[in-house]
This record gives C-alpha cells, sequence and structure tokens, in this order.
C-alpha cells in the first residue's frame, strides 16, 4: 500500500481531545488537586519529557476546529481503504515491525513507531517478541486486524509465540525463588609467544549478576616495545572475531580492569566464545590467543 503514510498523516486526533477528555476525567472522580491541563503546566505538575506534548495540546482548537474534522475525514478514508486492502488480498491481518529502529536508550526519546495505523482506524492489533538486534536489544512485530477480530489476533499471536520460542529471561534477573546471587566466576590461562621467550599470563573473574569481567594480563620475556597491545574479540566462525574491547594499545608489562558484557557477549563468554589476543612486533597478524573459559559456566 505506496499511500499509506499519506494516507496516515494528519489523521491523529489526540492534540485535539486530549484537553476535554482529562477535564473530563478529572471532573468525574470527586474533588482532584488540579482540574485542567492549564492547572497542571501552570503549576509545574508533570514529567519534562512530557512538556512538550503538553503545551501543544494547550494550543489546540479542540473538537470543534476543522482540522479536527478534517482528521477524523482521513480516519474514514483509511478505515475503508484498510478494509478494501484486505479484501483485495484475502488476509486476515497484517504483520510489520512495531518499531523502524532498536529500542532507545532509558531517557532517549523513542522514535521510528509504526503504532499509528491501529489507533487510526479502531481497528485492533496486538506486539509480540520476534527476537533481537545482535547486540542484545529486543524487537517486536505487530499483527493488525479487522475490526472486531482481537481473539482471533490473540489466537494468532499464541501460536507464533509458541513456535517462533523467541523470548528469554533477562540475563541479570535470577530465576523466582533464587535468593542468593549466582557464584563469582574465576579462572587464568597463560599462552606463549612463538619463537620468543616472551609468555603472557591473565587472571579472569566474572560476575554473572552484573556481567562485569574483570581482567589481570601480566607479560613477561619480552623486549621493551616489542607488546603492540590487548583486546578481547567475539569468535566467529573463521575463528578470527572481532574486537569487543580494547584493553591496551600500548605496550604493557602488566595490564587490569573491567568490562561490562552485553548480553550476547555474555552468552558467548559463557559458550567459550570469547579470546583475548595480545599483539607483538612478531606475530602482530596472528597474536598470542587466550580463550576466555570459565572453569564453572551456567
Amino acid at each position: 500500500m505506496p499511500e499509506l503514510t499519506a494516507a496516515l498523516e494528519g489523521s491523529s486526533v489526540i492534540d485535539f481531545e486530549f484537553q476535554e477528555d482529562l477535564t473530563n476525567y478529572l471532573d468525574g472522580n470527586g474533588n482532584p488537586p488540579v482540574h485542567s491541563l492549564a492547572e497542571i503546566v501552570d503549576k509545574g505538575l508533570f514529567h519534562s519529557a512530557l512538556e512538550a506534548g503538553f503545551r501543544r495540546r494547550l494550543l489546540s482548537k479542540g473538537r470543534n476546529s476543522d482540522e479536527y474534522q478534517k482528521a477524523l475525514a482521513k480516519r474514514t478514508a483509511l478505515v475503508q481503504a484498510m478494509l478494501k486492502l484486505m479484501d483485495d488480498q484475502k488476509v486476515d491481518a497484517l504483520l510489520y515491525p512495531t518499531m523502524k529502529r532498536p529500542p532507545a536508550r532509558i531517557g532517549d526519546g523513542q522514535g521510528g513507531s509504526n503504532c499509528q495505523l491501529s489507533p487510526s482506524t479502531g481497528f485492533p492489533a496486538i506486539s509480540m517478541q520476534a527476537g533481537f538486534t545482535p547486540d542484545g536489544l529486543p524487537v517486536g512485530v505487530e499483527l493488525f486486524g479487522r475490526p472486531f477480530d482481537d481473539a482471533k489476533l490473540v489466537s494468532y499471536a499464541y501460536a507464533y509465540e509458541r513456535a517462533a520460542n523467541h523470548r528469554r529471561a533477562p540475563a541479570l534477573t535470577p530465576a523466582l525463588g533464587v535468593t542468593r546471587s549466582p557464584a563469582l566466576m574465576t579462572w587464568q590461562s597463560s599462552a606463549p609467544a612463538a619463537g620468543t621467550p616472551g609468555r603472557v599470563s591473565a587472571k579472569f573473574s566474572f560476575d554473572p549478576a552484573t556481567n562485569e569481567l574483570k581482567y589481570s594480563v601480566a607479560a613477561t620475556g619480552f623486549k621493551d616495545g616489542e607488546i603492540l597491545s590487548a583486546t578481547i574479540h567475539r569468535v566467529a566462525k573463521d575463528e578470527n572475531g572481532p574486537a569487543i574491547f580494547i584493553l591496551s594499545h600500548n605496550a604493557f608489562e602488566n595490564l587490569a580492569g573491567a568490562e561490562k558484557l552485553s548480553s550476547p557477549d555474555r552468552e558467548k563468554l559463557l559458550a567459550g566464545g570469547l579470546y583475548l589476543r595480545v599483539a607483538t612486533r612478531s606475530n602482530s597478524g596472528s597474536g598470542i590467543r587466550i580463550p576466555l573459559r570459565p572453569n564453572n559456566p551456567r
């Protein structure tokens, strides 16, 4: 439906209806401490994230405006267009991403919503889990159905959820009934530098409750300036994967610090899919490689 974007533009009515509906709600609830949107804004009784929307709605001309009537006309045309589309294509539901982009960080605005179609038509819609981005952020899809087909949409979503099995528990949330934090994982390993007397030794600890990986790396037997860098990599199909952390891009003898793993990299660590790479001047290509393999992965 190439004309869908144009059909949706100007079909939202929340700005026109908000003030009046909020006033009616407040008037119907005894003796509230405020009685209008204007009073809420004047007294500063709102979160800063809502300020732009509230002030925009204060300027709205409401239900008696020509703009409101035009929005209602667009909604009527949109309803007819969607019914015709679904009839012509002989479909019970449409499927599309709930958002056009990954979830925003807490505190940032979330753009890219595809959710306008349902409120502008009044047709039912249901959102469900569809997997994760490569860095572990959840992705959702929405099913949009015909009027009063709510039960059918719920059945479709249930069947899809059971078949796809995308849902997984948050990595940092303990199972119900578990009162103690998971045990800290500790391990150490070492590897020689081919063709030199040098050796790299490393100690690691991983906290499953916070995803924090602590490291202590020692390089012994190397000439001054022989060490080039130290990085932690994710194993790829060809074994040499991309760096996820740069521990040092200078020569060192002893190196210590901590990094916070993402949920996908946490899974990689527990499956033996991360490794430490120390590059030297004599073997900067392959480097000295030490697998990160916890002794007691869960």
